[in-house]
Parts: C-alpha cells; structure tokens; sequence
C-alpha cells in the first residue's frame, strides 16, 4: 500500500508523491515538506526520474497532444483542473472541458451504473494539491483537455486500495468507455 516512488531520499526517508512533484504551482498547497508524509513534494519540481521522463515525453509530442489523462485510484471521480486551488478558479477552456468530462463521467456510469461525479477536487473534496500532472499539462499547453480519473472504489467504501479482482475487468470497462467518449466528444 505504497503511494510515493520508493527512491531513497535518506537514511530515514524513501520516497516521493508523484503527483506533487510536477510543475504546477508547485510546493503551494496540499503538499508535506515533511519527507517520511505520503503527499511529501520531493525537493523540486521534477526531481524524481519519473516525473521528469513524464515531462521529456510530453513536451517531445506537445504538439501532437490533444489529451491528458492521469489515472488514479480510489472515490469514483473525474477531476477538472484547476487542483491546485483552495477555491473554484478554472482554466480558460473550462467550459469544454466540463462538457467533455460530463460526457465521460455518462460513459462511466452507462454501463454498470457505477456512480462517478466530476468536478474540481476543490468542489468534490474541499481539497487542494499542487504539483500534479493534469494541471501542468494544461499549463504548458493551453485548452488542452487534461483530467485525472479516480477510479473504484468509492470515496466512502471501506476497502480503499484494496479493489476486489472481480472489480478490475468492470472498472477497465467504464474507463475505456469513457475514453471512447472522450475521442468522440474532442474538437481538435
């Protein structure tokens, strides 16, 4: 049940959280300066090998791009950007991307009636983080259509991380169905 990387940081310490360590308001909010905490930042923005092959290719297709999906687990939801805000502030594009992502969050539920919910993580979860890969994506590359999906379980189930195998092949349904409607519904 490891969240972070597992590169050794110091003789106390191992690992960095991924999805603070691009740069998106970096270092802002929702973060842990502190190494041994689970949303620990790293010590700048593309230090850990990851993040910045994640960067190199990106910005070696930029111009190809016309979608960004960060994939997570748990609480059955698609966040918009922006996350790195303590209240609703959206990119410019952000009537295109509600559009889209309602379409997606639809294609979700389609087809085993598995309840998602779409918006800001501000909106959904009174929460903040800066430092993730959505939101520097769209920054880099404006009107980009960037999310990032928590898949199952719900925020409320008991079983966290711990998906049930018999759920693997249905949560890889609805997401493929909703990357289906994301092809469709785009206007590149």
């Amino acid at each position: 049940m490891w969240r972070k990387n597992k590169r050794y940081v110091s003789a106390r310490c191992t690992g960095v959280d991924l999805n603070r360590n691009f740069d998106a308001m970096w270092g802002t909010t929702g973060i842990s300066r502190t190494c041994s905490s689970d949303i620990y930042l790293g010590e700048a923005p593309f230090s850990e090998p990851e993040t910045a092959n994640l960067r190199d290719l990106f910005e070696s297709i930029i111009g190809e791009v016309v979608a960004y999906m960060s994939v997570h687990s748990y609480s059955q939801f698609l966040l918009v950007p922006w996350g790195y805000t303590e209240y609703v502030s959206r990119p410019a594009n952000s009537a295109e991307l509600d559009r889209v992502a309602t379409r997606m969050t639809q294609a979700l539920i389609a087809r085993y009636g598995t309840q998602y919910y779409m918006g800001t993580a501000w909106q959904l979860l009174n929460y903040a983080a800066s430092g993730s890969s959505k939101d520097y994506a769209l920054r880099r590359k404006p009107n980009l259509y960037a999310m990032a999906y928590e898949l199952r379980p719900s925020a409320s189930s008991s079983i966290g991380f711990n998906l049930p195998a018999s759920q693997i092949v249905p949560t890889g349904q609805e997401y493929m169905d909703s990357l289906v409607a994301l092809a469709t519904e785009i206007r590149v």
